[in-house]
């Protein structure tokens, strides 16, 4: 019989990145060309308003005009009322998407797709990929849409997808499967006709926002053709950031259209515009502002729906003490000691600490001391007895956030938790592999791990002696302890 003693010694490489991360906020007046989210106006599909259809391709056999006739399916394979289909344009093959496309005279805003696939589980099939793009009604490109809810694609029912309001006259729904061609039986598109002619009216400042100064916003209402709009009302929506409200520091106040705004969302009218197209009001800023606290106004069209512009003021974010990361003892099984030059103020406001986004708990997961962030693996967070590189970030308000990655190298390792086992169970003339895994005391894999084995042979009757052939080797007693291979990045 013969029996294998496996030792384990820690021979890991050193492997840290130590790459800082800050993001330094700026200070002063933006104004920038958005639409902001909506909620509240009445929906309804424009498709069948569409004033165009159109398409990559459509078989000349296939209705492309079905997919926004109102009918609505029982199936993915129910074209009984007829549906667009690109076969056998293999889209994978020809390196292009196909797209069906709506097209409006009007513009309209719009948040909501529903598509409901054809497959006549021939040719045409469901399609393995698919997105959204509109065209920019200023620039007149085609761009995608952002902030989508996910391009599900399901059989036998809709695929809904949601995204952030577009404003537009024309929107593309791109399709590809890989292995066959597409087809669409129903495209329904939700949105809302907005005003047809705005959207080149503009927003000045004057003189440039600055606290304890008085700013006159003018805001002119702008025609396609460029002609003015007289009595045209628009609204604003203001939202003041004030957090930091302690001893040391302002309890902030403006003033927009004569009205005292310090925290909650405000709407207000803006008075009709003049002869001139334009409409005035005055933004007084406190005299005294705190770092990160500052003021947002969007000025809205088409009865508060549509974002103009967006004027912006806000304090820079003081800078936190740059960390240093520890790249000595930083296991699993250290309390790792992240430095930095003490801030006394920084460290007295700071609110919490993150690692990889998760929270941690102050006194169990970590302690924060003069000029030191200690992480305690001990109090066995998850997110700290995982090896890996960390992303710590300490909060703290005013500040921008304290980041720096941070490497925890799994720890010793341990025998209960390792792994020693045969492939197959050993048997007189087969051969079989023995395998082994090195882990840490919390399950983690060791890579480079120098694994030992020793070979131990029992004969109880020395005129019969049997051979064994261990790794290679043919042996008939005890061998003397030998090196494996370090282990690989599963540990094995």
């Amino acid at each position: 019989m013969v029996k294998f003693k496996f030792l384990i010694e820690e021979s890991f490489k050193r492997r840290f990145n130590n790459r800082g991360m800050r993001v330094i906020r700026g200070m002063g007046l933006g104004l920038l060309a958005l639409f902001s989210s909506f909620t509240g106006y009445s929906q309804e599909n424009i498709a069948p308003v569409a004033d165009t259809i159109s398409t990559s391709y459509v078989s000349p056999w296939e209705n492309l005009f079905a997919i926004n006739d109102g009918f609505e399916p029982l199936s993915s394979t129910d074209n009984s009322q007829g549906a667009y289909g690109n076969w056998p344009r293999l889209s994978g093959e020809v390196e292009n998407w196909d797209w069906v496309q709506y097209s409006w005279d009007s513009i309209y805003l719009i948040d909501r797709s529903e598509i409901y696939w054809w497959s006549d589980r021939g040719g045409i099939r469901i399609p393995d990929s698919s997105y959204i793009q509109y065209r920019d009604i200023e620039s007149g490109d085609w761009k995608e849409i952002s902030g989508d809810s996910g391009f599900v694609i399901n059989v036998d029912e809709y695929s809904v997808v949601t995204f952030e309001p577009v404003l537009t006259n024309a929107i593309r729904y791109y399709m590809m499967s890989m292995t066959e061609s597409t087809g669409v039986l129903e495209w329904k598109i939700f949105g809302k006709l907005v005003e047809q002619d705005l959207y080149n009216s503009t927003i000045e400042v004057t003189p440039e926002l600055t606290p304890g100064v008085t700013g006159t916003v003018k805001v002119t209402a702008v025609e396609s053709g460029g002609g003015r709009r007289e009595g045209y009302t628009f609204r604003v929506r203001v939202k003041v950031r004030n957090e930091l409200t302690g001893v040391n520091n302002h309890d902030e106040s403006y003033i927009v259209k004569e009205q005292a705004v310090n925290g909650m969302l405000t709407e207000l009218i803006l008075d009709p515009t003049d002869a001139n197209g334009e409409t005035f009001f005055d933004l007084v800023l406190p005299p005294a502002i705190d770092p990160t606290d500052g003021i947002t106004i969007d000025v809205m069209y088409n009865d508060g729906l549509v974002s103009l512009g967006t004027i912006r003021y806000y304090i820079p974010a003081m800078l936190p003490p740059a960390m240093t990361a520890d790249n000595t003892a930083n296991s699993v099984d250290d309390d790792i000691d992240i430095t930095f030059n003490d801030d006394s103020d920084w460290r007295a406001g700071c609110s919490e600490v993150l690692v990889g986004g998760v929270a941690l708990a102050e006194g169990i997961d970590y302690d924060l001391a003069a000029g030191l962030l200690k992480l305690k693996p001990s109090g066995l967070n998850s997110v700290l007895v995982t090896s890996g590189i960390k992303e710590i970030r300490v909060k703290a308000p005013g500040y921008d956030d304290a980041v720096l990655l941070q490497e925890i190298k799994p720890g010793q390792p341990s025998v209960e938790r390792s792994v020693v086992k045969s492939l197959i169970p050993p048997f007189r003339g087969v051969q079989t592999s023995l395998l082994v895994v090195a882990k840490d005391r919390y399950g983690n894999l060791l890579e480079n791990c120098q694994l030992w084995y020793e070979v131990k042979v029992t004969c109880n009757d020395p005129a019969t002696a049997e051979v064994y052939s261990v790794n290679g080797l043919d042996v008939s007693s005890d061998q003397p302890v030998r090196e494996l291979p370090l282990t690989g990045n599963l540990g094995r």
